[in-house]
């Protein structure tokens, strides 16, 4: 990046993209050094960047829970929403509200509801088909309908996610015991993440769940 002309005219335009990426993969790295509640302060960091670190969050909560149980789980949720409820103090202050905020974030998979007059389909699509990386050989009466493209990737973005997670993975049976000995103080004090196989399936767990979630992204902006 720093070397070729090309790559750095590249990244000067990408805007924010580059310091949310420093904070996934930040996040990324504490997770492996057994480090969760750090972890999630990165991921909540590029949460307030853009809405994109949102792909990360089903694998991300997933090695929580899968490393470290559910209490530690409990926790990282609740830092996640609070985080974005202190950072959005400054404009929730003023004509706009908490949910307001929540919404347009896509915390919760809400769009824009027609912002300054934009199109509807910024609601549900991440780009313009003109603009998109990877769908831009489906016909246009397709690419822009919810029913008939953005729903269904969705389906495929949580279904690719569930596979690594729980079937290539194997991670139910884990996560379901760590659940049962939520309050077994004894066997909670020995999770974590300890061993280079524990970091492995940690990796797999983040990262392909990511890919999972940018390859099936409705529109996949350039």
């Amino acid at each position: 990046m720093l070397a070729s002309k090309e790559s750095r005219s590249y990244y000067s335009s990408m805007y924010n993209d580059e310091i949310m990426m420093l904070y996934l993969i930040l996040a990324c790295y504490y997770s492996m050094k057994n480090s969760p509640m750090i972890a999630t302060f990165w991921l909540s960091m590029g949460l307030g960047v853009k809405a994109g670190v949102l792909l990360l969050i089903p694998g991300f909560l997933g090695s929580i829970q899968y490393n470290h149980g559910t209490i530690t789980l409990i926790k990282s949720i609740v830092f996640i929403i609070v985080y974005q409820i202190v950072i959005a103090l400054p404009f929730v202050l003023g004509n706009s509200t908490v949910h307001d905020y929540i919404e347009r974030s896509k915390l919760t998979g809400a769009g824009r509801n027609g912002i300054a007059g934009a199109a509807m389909f910024w609601d549900y699509l991440a780009a313009h088909q003109s603009l998109s990386i990877l769908w831009t050989f489906i016909p246009e009466e397709y690419y822009f309908r919810k029913e008939l493209f953005s729903d269904r990737v969705k389906i495929a973005m949580l279904f690719c996610n569930v596979w690594n997670f729980f079937i290539r993975q194997n991670s139910f049976p884990k996560c379901f015991k760590n659940l049962l000995e939520t309050f077994d103080q004894k066997k909670v004090s020995q999770l974590g993440v300890k061993t280079q196989d524990d970091v492995r399936n940690t990796c797999q767990i983040l990262f392909i769940g990511y890919i999972c979630g940018i390859v099936f992204m409705p529109g996949a902006n350039q």
